[in-house]
């Protein structure tokens, strides 16, 4: 087991060494609208999974970052000193970000087709979680109507609802369930 681990370990680090990990450049350009100086920083992982922390200062609101990377990369975007931040997926190309200040969080990206495909799905998972809410809200309501009625024709209407209810978000489970495992 032992000669196994050390055999995977100098494996890995020789075909990093011999260049199977191919690099390429990316670049950032962005704006800032509402900010015309200051700093930003980008923070993201390298090819070995070093942390990379970068730094631009900003000029009439515009920065830009670049550096080589393999694959598309998690990254985190601060300003320094003041709490904006947002994160976003970058990847060997040429991108293009749009901020606002103090609303890091509406960024506008392109050239990133990770990060394209990333808010496609947060967009499609929004859509569920919102209902999902309603769903355990009105659930929530009708148990505390439920307990604070007296009326047994009430009662069992409540009752009613709530089982309608219990079933359309215990299907939701199933269904949200079944798509991220298969």
């Amino acid at each position: 087991m032992i000669r196994l681990y050390i055999l995977l370990l100098f494996s890995n680090t020789f075909t990093v060494a011999n260049g199977q990990y191919k690099e390429e450049s990316f670049v950032i350009n962005g704006i800032i609208e509402g900010r015309d100086t200051g700093a930003i920083v980008l923070l993201y992982s390298d090819t070995l999974n070093h942390i990379i922390k970068d730094t631009d200062y900003l000029n009439k609101g515009s920065f830009h970052f670049s550096g080589k990377l393999s694959k598309p990369a998690f990254c985190w975007l601060l300003a320094k000193g003041d709490g904006n931040r947002t994160n976003f997926f970058i990847e060997p190309a040429k991108q293009q970000i749009f901020l606002k200040e103090n609303n890091y969080q509406e960024m506008k990206m392109s050239g990133s087709f990770t990060q394209l495909q990333n808010d496609s799905l947060a967009n499609q998972t929004k859509a569920i979680h919102l209902k999902y809410i309603k769903w355990v809200n009105e659930n929530d309501s009708l148990a505390k109507e439920l307990k604070n009625t007296n009326d047994s024709i009430n009662k069992a209407s409540i009752e009613n609802k709530l089982s309608r209810l219990s079933k359309k978000i215990e299907t939701m489970n199933y269904e949200i369930l079944n798509t991220t495992v298969a």
